[in-house]
């Protein structure tokens, strides 16, 4: 392979990975917003929750509590099966608490996030008739 056709290839690549970051924290934002206007309806209290979604290749973390200021804070932690992952928490409601999805764990976590939107759905019944609209349009070509 050319000097070249590699420079294009890991260019390419590394479009892809911000792409897949973006997309990941597109959808985790999606289904924590629903799951907020469920409590916000239901007037339910998530503090103390701590939910895992698992597979061989990935493991998924939801946990909620009550922040010094009172506040409840949702965190999506998220651990690959990449060699050295250390885990993140790759989406909280208070930013301050992200931290960086590295570039070793982005194609897995990508790979699998329909592990953590079904056992989202398990945990939230009410979140199936909130992402139905989205589902449907995701069936469309513009």
């Amino acid at each position: 392979m050319s000097d070249i056709g590699i420079a294009e290839l890991l260019l390419h690549g590394s479009a892809n990975i911000d792409l897949m970051r973006k997309r990941i924290l597109q959808l985790i934002s999606m289904i924590i917003g629903l799951v907020h206007l469920e409590c916000d309806r239901t007037n339910w209290k998530p503090d103390g929750v701590r939910k895992e979604f698992t597979n061989s290749n990935c493991h998924w973390s939801l946990g909620a509590y009550r922040n010094r200021r009172g506040e409840y804070v949702m965190v999506v932690g998220v651990r690959s099966q990449a060699p050295c992952s250390l885990g993140c928490q790759v989406f909280s409601t208070d930013e301050t608490l992200m931290d960086p999805l590295y570039v070793d764990e982005v194609l897995s976590v990508y790979e699998n996030l329909d592990v953590f939107v079904e056992g989202m759905v398990k945990e939230f019944p009410s979140l199936e008739r909130g992402l139905y609209p989205f589902a449907q349009a995701g069936k469309k070509e513009l």
